[in-house]
């Protein structure tokens, strides 16, 4: 009896600990700190379970290793959400779980700010969209504008944070997003900036995953009742 309860609880814990491992939400699933060096567009945080491209920039926007951050020279995608799409003045990046896991996003964090050495304020806009929708709507909340200050180095002036808790970004297989920007800015040395992209949330066992880990536990449980009822 004693080696049934032995066994049994040893079945009992591996399962939670893997369903909690499994379902922990909050967990950075990829970061993209843009650090200096070679591989300044490579994530340095990934998820076991899950491969994330590089940060890739398109238009007139660049990645910087020096400044650490993601910039866009100024005067160059002035006006509204329309002129950043339309000039394609954005970020991206993708994350593909493995085969048999799936994502379940809660946010996506990225600080904003600028740089405007010698030069005067201006205003710098952000906004998300996915390729879960095809990349034709504005994520809800993620618009975000923030003040560049006069004669500002490279500094963080704010934070675009997008809740990313609803349906449409829970249980997929890859996810694509586009970060874009436009200012008012009217000089070359007015530049707004990213840094730090970080996605949150879960990669879980596909259902299927699921339904084989509680045979193989129903399994275990199966042969430990017979042992005892053979002993």
């Amino acid at each position: 009896m004693y080696q049934l309860r032995q066994t049994l609880a040893a079945v009992g814990f591996g399962v939670i600990f893997l369903f909690v491992g499994a379902i922990a939400d909050g967990a950075i699933i990829v970061e993209y700190p843009i650090p200096a060096g070679t591989d300044y567009k490579n994530p340095s945080s990934v998820d076991d379970h899950v491969t994330a491209s590089t940060l890739e920039n398109h238009g007139h926007t660049s990645v910087s290793t020096g400044t650490e951050s993601g910039y866009i020279s100024g005067s160059v995608s002035q006006g509204n959400e329309n002129d950043a799409i339309s000039q394609n003045d954005y970020w991206d990046f993708t994350v593909t779980a493995e085969e048999d896991y799936a994502l379940n996003l809660e946010n996506l964090v990225v600080s904003l700010g600028g740089s405007s050495v010698d030069v005067e304020e201006f205003t710098a806009s952000f906004f998300v969209r996915s390729d879960v929708d095809g990349f034709a709507t504005t994520l809800p909340g993620s618009l975000t504008s923030i003040s560049v200050p006069e004669d500002q180095g490279v500094a963080v002036n704010g934070t675009l944070s997008v809740d990313l808790t609803g349906a449409a970004f829970q249980n997929l297989g890859s996810v694509s997003f586009r970060i874009y920007v436009f200012d008012n800015a009217t000089n070359s040395a007015q530049m707004p900036r990213i840094f730090d992209p970080t996605l949150t949330g879960a990669v879980v066992p596909e259902p299927s995953s699921w339904v084989l880990l509680a045979m193989a536990a129903m399994g275990l449980m199966g042969a430990g009742w017979r042992r005892y009822h053979q002993a």
